[in-house]
Parts: C-alpha cells; sequence; structure tokens
C-alpha cells in the first residue's frame, strides 16, 4: 500500500501584506505575509495573480495594509517543509471585496489627475503612466509606446512630474498593448504611438501642470 508523502491541511493567516515575490520579472508568485509569528511567503495559483496585479495597480493593495489570506499547508512527510498555496486573498476593508478564483473586482472609480488650482500633480497624487510588459503587449508595440511616451513627456517638461512605469499582465491581452493613466485610472488598449500627444493633452495639460 502506497503512502502520502505529504499533509494537507487549511491555513488562515492575517498581517501585513510586504509585497510580491515576482516571476519572470512581473508575475506576483510568491505572497509576502508579516504576521505576529513571522514572515510567510504564500504562494499565489494562476487564477489569483491577475486579480492581484489589477488590485495592486488600482492601489487596492500596498504594502504595509493589513490583509488576510486562507488556503492549503502542504508538509512534506519526507523533510517536514511546509508550503503555503492561497486560494483567496481578502484585501483592506475600506477596498473591494475577497480577491478568490471565482470573483472579479468592480472597476474603481474615476478621479482626475489634473490638479486642483492649489496644488501641483505631485502633491495632490502622483500622475504616472502605467505601460504593459508582458510579452504580448511588447510583440504589439508596448515597448515602443513607452519609448514615445517619455519622449513626448520630456518634449513637453513634464518628465519630472510624470513617471513612465512598466507593469505585469493587465488581463487585456487581446487588445495589447494596454496602459492606464494614473491616478485617473484610465485604461487604453490598442494603444497607437500617433495616439500618444492626444492622450497627454487629456490627461496632462501642460497650463494645468505649470
Amino acid at each position: 500500500m502506497s503512502k502520502s508523502h505529504k499533509i494537507v491541511s487549511e491555513f488562515n493567516l492575517a498581517g501585513q501584506f510586504f509585497g510580491f515575490i515576482l516571476k519572470d520579472g512581473y508575475q506576483p508568485k510568491m505572497l509576502r505575509l508579516n504576521t505576529n509569528s513571522g514572515e510567510y511567503w504564500i504562494k499565489v495559483p494562476k487564477e489569483l495573480r491577475g486579480d492581484l496585479v489589477r488590485a495592486e495597480l488600482y492601489n487596492q493593495l500596498k504594502p504595509g495594509d493589513r490583509i488576510q489570506v486562507t488556503g492549503e499547508s502542504i508538509r512534506s512527510v519526507k523533510d517536514g517543509t511546509i508550503k503555503l498555496v492561497a486560494d483567496r486573498v481578502q484585501l483592506p476593508t475600506n477596498h473591494f471585496s475577497p480577491i478568490s478564483p471565482t470573483s472579479q473586482p468592480s472597476a474603481p472609480p474615476t478621479m482626475p489627475c489634473s490638479p486642483t488650482p492649489n496644488a501641483s500633480c505631485g502633491q495632490q497624487k502622483k500622475c504616472s503612466i502605467l505601460v504593459c510588459s508582458k510579452s504580448d503587449c511588447r510583440k504589439r508595440g508596448g515597448e515602443e509606446i513607452a519609448i514615445a511616451l517619455e519622449e513626448q513627456l520630456q518634449e513637453l517638461g513634464l518628465g519630472d512630474r510624470v513617471q513612465i512605469k512598466k507593469t505585469g499582465c493587465m488581463s487585456r491581452c487581446k487588445q495589447a498593448p494596454n496602459v492606464v493613466v494614473m491616478p485617473d485610472k484610465t485604461r487604453y488598449s490598442g494603444l497607437d504611438v500617433a495616439e500618444i500627444p492626444e492622450l497627454i493633452e487629456k490627461h496632462f495639460p501642460v497650463t494645468a501642470m505649470t
């Protein structure tokens, strides 16, 4: 009779989110959770990765946030090592509902990036343009989009106020390349380099940022 080489049980941990350990430079493979009993590295299955990327993208999940993670604890009988695999992540209560393989987060409310008369963009909210660096987006012009955005911002004197950030998958590979303007969270799919001047003028008018 064969014997099982592992013991599977459930775990339920609450603590501070410390960030991700990334796979291929952009996919959240492991979630770092700091608890009263120490730091845990919890494996993130594929079905949760896209939702966690979006949560981080929309500032729903930030280092230092208190979260709760449930899943399976798998202990090897041979060497006693334990592997934790998440099946559900409870985001901070002031944000959205729990992330699980069957849940889909609602679209976050939009908010203007243009500063108020008494505050610059940097003083009010950090302005940035997120460009997906996943292979599908890169193949369909994502890298050229990032370069063109950077050049246009520098040309308009906005290079020190608007940051270009490359991100992981935005879960819209068929509409690549994908770009999100922060903090108003406006998404652009299938963006063309020729459309960049209009995008920048719409979100970062030079007169409003000087």
